[in-house]
């Protein structure tokens, strides 16, 4: 289950940090070896997110879902909803260590030289936001 739960981890890591982009082919022998894992840790971590959405089963393997432009449109509209509510109860239940918290995370995103810093704390700010 380890294995399982790592290759899964790299996988889906791989693909939401744009590693392997839209219709990148996946295949299980392959990721194995780059990975240093066996097929059988990688096919369940590629079925697994394959059950979420993440890419579809293909000819030899898997392939990184491609997003149609209606259904990127509809998830940035319900990441707004549950955005915006999130930012109201945030807003109406902090405490003044929480706004100190995002300010510092706000603070040391915009003075970052480093893009990559940068948004890796825009995203620690969401996570504290949440």
């Amino acid at each position: 289950m380890e294995r399982e739960s790592s290759a899964y981890k790299q996988l889906r890591e791989r693909i939401t940090g744009g590693a392997d982009r839209p219709g990148t082919m996946l295949i299980p022998a392959t990721i194995g070896a780059e990975l240093g894992l066996s097929r059988t840790p990688v096919r369940e971590a590629l079925q697994r997110l394959d059950y979420e959405g993440l890419v579809v089963q293909a000819p030899r393997g898997y392939r990184v879902r491609e997003r149609t432009p209606e259904e990127v449109l509809e998830i940035c509209e319900a990441r707004i909803a549950l955005e915006s509510a999130i930012a109201y109860s945030a807003a109406t239940r902090r405490t003044e260590l929480d706004l100190a918290r995002l300010s510092r995370l706000f603070e040391q995103a915009i003075e970052s030289p480093d893009p990559a810093t940068s948004l890796a704390l825009h995203n620690e700010w969401h996570n504290a936001l949440r």
